[in-house]
């Protein structure tokens, strides 16, 4: 009997197509929280991106997968830096794909700030 954490094993991956890096950037849904490492711009260098190791970047969450929606929070440095708080809606084909393990969630963050979501196949 599973009593806390996930029934299966599920990635969320963060693709940033911004020209700005990410700090600082986390997802929350429910009681459920996860931290990502900074992810680079698309057109940063990965050896002058904060320390960023790329435009994509993939956790395996430990705790239940979002159903619903989620809320990602995340810093653009600068000199005057910006906090962005998006809320998401997760489309119900992208949740039924996760669930039945085609796929994992993908969080796509365009150039305007809006972020796109989306499923990102298994590597086989």
């Amino acid at each position: 009997m599973l009593l806390s954490g996930c029934s299966r094993q599920y990635e969320i991956r963060i693709v940033n197509r911004s020209t700005n890096d990410l700090n600082m950037l986390y997802i929350t849904w429910g009681n459920n929280e996860v931290m990502f490492p900074p992810i680079a711009s698309v057109s940063a260098y990965n050896g002058e991106a904060y320390g960023a190791p790329a435009s994509d970047v993939g956790v395996y969450p430990s705790c239940r997968m979002p159903t619903s929606d989620v809320l990602i929070h995340y810093l653009i440095p600068g000199s005057r830096p910006v906090t962005n708080s998006v809320r998401v809606v997760l489309p119900k084909e992208v949740v039924e794909a996760v669930q039945e393990s085609h796929s994992n969630f993908m969080f796509i963050v365009n150039a305007d700030g809006t972020i796109t979501p989306t499923v990102s196949a298994r590597p086989r």
